[in-house]
């Protein structure tokens, strides 16, 4: 089977991580795979040889069309800004033109990729094609294009391509958080959405949990299909480690009690790891010491010394030690479909404190492979953790019930498996649909 998967980034975030490793596992199994991407990345936690890979070109050749606007543009905002040392009402103008100009070179790139993405599936000719976040390198009329040579499965990562936004939640501060990225402020989104819902190419969406299954049915009315077929990992890749070699690994104290977290979201409100920071004394006077991982600020270990800070780390056995050094691995997202981190933690044996939010409860199974609390309450987080750690005796048990569990549920086997069934009923479906014309 010829299969193209597009992707913004080609490794990297949550998203491109999990398309990534759906492209390894498909080419795996010895189908033709081609990985389109807008932006490549050296950071690939294993070979991806035998995937075909195409770049999006980045600069590309301006157009007539577009040299002709970058002229009027110039001349149009040299006029404007002259008018604003004159006219203080100018100012709001020079800012509704630069958003305009904004607006209208985001377009350019859009068409551009569409150009050049038409003519690598020419060459192709692929089976079916599983679109994943890409926002900000294709148009929803480029999907819709796409929708009327090919068969769709598009992939949810959040909520974007059927909402405009990328998730909605509160604050901490009761306060309702949109979280918009770069593209919905550069297109016309509910118009957008709309055309997708409606036109009748043959497309399909997978969600990769219930969650945000629901979200996205409601969205679209019955007028799309909404498949689930969760994230999966290889239990070659992610495995338990031993826990006392790999803290003696990374130099960390083999008798101690530790807390995991990812810290490069610091800055996230909806990761939320606030939430750890306010609480780190309390967390500390259970006797519990917190393993830090991710890219944070220069300050960050003066500010907080008690917190043992690891840089962002790629290597797969590095991971899997990290993993396996910490007691609890924590996730306290105000918002999340099927983080990648909680499968990574669970598939290396080590039970999961979660948030009850988003897609998190259908993995972290109370008492089985893990808790979960109010990421709201700084006193919930810590009662737990004391539970937790007053009934530590049990955490060899149940990280090997974690272990057993997440391959039950949560195999790469599985969601290839599921995928190719998907294609091959869009590929049947969209030649009867050929031949019935």
């Amino acid at each position: 089977m010829k299969i193209v998967i597009i992707s913004e980034l080609s490794y990297g975030t949550g998203a491109s991580i999990a398309a990534f490793r759906l492209a390894k596992a498909l080419s795996d199994l010895k189908h033709d795979v081609y990985y389109i991407v807008g932006q490549n990345s050296s950071k690939i936690e294993k070979d991806s040889s035998s995937i075909t890979t195409y770049l999006l070109t980045q600069q590309h050749q301006k157009t007539l069309r577009e040299i002709i606007f970058d002229k009027i543009q110039h001349l149009t905002e040299q006029i404007i800004i002259s008018l604003t040392q004159k006219n203080s009402k100018s100012r709001e103008i020079l800012y509704q033109f630069k958003n305009y100009k904004q607006k209208t070179r985001f377009k350019f790139k859009l068409e551009n990729n569409e150009n050049e993405l038409r003519q690598i599936l020419e060459t192709i000719q692929p089976d079916i094609i599983n679109l994943h976040n890409i926002s900000t390198i294709i148009s929803y009329r480029g999907v819709l294009s796409l929708g009327t040579k090919f068969p769709l499965v598009w992939t949810l990562h959040d909520c974007f391509p059927v909402t405009g936004y990328h998730y909605k939640f509160i604050n901490p501060n009761q306060q309702e958080i949109i979280t918009l990225g770069i593209a919905p402020q550069l297109i016309n989104i509910k118009k957008s959405i709309n055309s997708l819902i409606n036109a009748s190419c043959n497309l399909i969406f997978v969600a990769p949990s219930e969650w945000l299954a629901s979200l996205a049915s409601n969205q679209l009315q019955g007028k799309k299909l909404v498949q689930v077929i969760p994230n999966g990992l290889s239990s070659i890749d992610f495995f338990p480690e031993d826990q006392k070699q790999s803290r003696l690994n990374l130099g960390l104290n083999p008798e101690k009690f530790y807390l995991l977290v990812f810290a490069s979201n610091l800055k996230y409100e909806r990761k939320n790891n606030q939430l750890i920071l306010e609480n780190l004394k309390r967390i500390n006077e259970l006797s519990i010491e917190v393993i830090a991982c991710g890219q944070v600020d220069q300050d960050f270990s003066e500010q907080y010394p008690s917190i043992h800070l690891f840089e962002p780390i790629f290597n797969l056995q590095k991971i899997r030690q990290l993993y396996a050094a910490a007691d609890i691995f924590l996730i306290p997202s105000l918002i999340d479909n099927l983080p990648n981190t909680v499968l990574e933690s669970l598939f290396c044996g080590t039970p999961v404190l979660g948030a009850n939010v988003g897609g998190i409860p259908e993995m972290v199974i109370e008492g089985q492979t893990g808790w979960l609390f109010d990421p709201y309450s700084g006193d919930n987080l810590i009662t737990i953790l004391n539970h937790i750690y007053q009934q530590r005796q049990q955490l060899p048990q149940i990280r090997q019930q974690c272990f057993n569990w997440v391959q039950e549920h949560y195999s790469i086997e599985q969601q290839v498996q599921a995928y190719l069934q998907l294609f091959q009923t869009m590929i049947t479906s969209s030649v009867k649909s050929i031949q019935s014309k």
